[in-house]
């Protein structure tokens, strides 16, 4: 049975609509999956941090932070602080 040209329209319609909602499906997985990735090295970085201050030598970093003029020296100068004061 001949599909007639207005059933032909809809069919690639349809088929360009599904396409579409796969491609936005598979791009907003990647996105979640890129952020769980980021979410899950922050977490394994400041439970380094946590379990001991000094092993990523904060103060050199806020150092090289003030030295190459980095935005975030600020940050890094009161990690090092914080870092300085946490029992050992």
């Amino acid at each position: 049975m001949p599909l007639s040209p207005e059933d032909k329209l809809i069919l690639i319609g349809g088929c360009s609509v599904l396409g579409a909602g796969v491609a936005v499906f598979c791009g907003l997985r990647a996105v979640a999956d890129s952020t769980r990735a980021v979410a899950n090295s922050t977490q394994a970085a400041a439970e380094t941090l946590a379990n001991n201050p000094g092993s990523l030598g904060l103060a050199r970093l806020a150092g090289a932070a003030e030295a190459t003029s980095l935005p975030w020296p600020r940050r890094a100068r009161r990690w090092a602080q914080w870092a300085a004061q946490a029992p050992r």
